[in-house]
């Protein structure tokens, strides 16, 4: 996933989304392991679920922030991750059903 992100976008990103993905992996592991339940097969196919639907997510805001770097010149990074935050959002709802 890593190479691929750096040949779709720059190295940067590629690290960025597969740190989110470790992030949102470990915390569910970490809930699994603080509550000591069981991991099974369903489990494992829901920790994989949720990978690829935090990669999905992840490029689709990534790819939305170099899209408003280019039209929000004046922006500082931290709000224009914000707005494609923002304008991702309600589409991520829409489609997690």
């Amino acid at each position: 996933m890593l190479v691929y992100l750096w040949f779709r976008f720059e190295m940067i990103y590629g690290v960025a989304a597969v740190v989110a993905v470790f992030h949102d992996t470990l915390i569910t592991i970490g809930a699994f392991s603080l509550t000591n339940t069981d991991i099974t097969l369903t489990v494992i196919a829901a920790i994989l679920t949720l990978v690829g639907y935090s990669m999905n997510d992840t490029i689709v805001v990534f790819d939305r922030i170099r899209e408003n770097i280019k039209i929000m010149r004046r922006e500082t990074l931290g709000e224009v991750s914000i707005e494609a935050s923002n304008q991702t959002l309600s589409r991520t709802i829409l489609t997690s059903d």
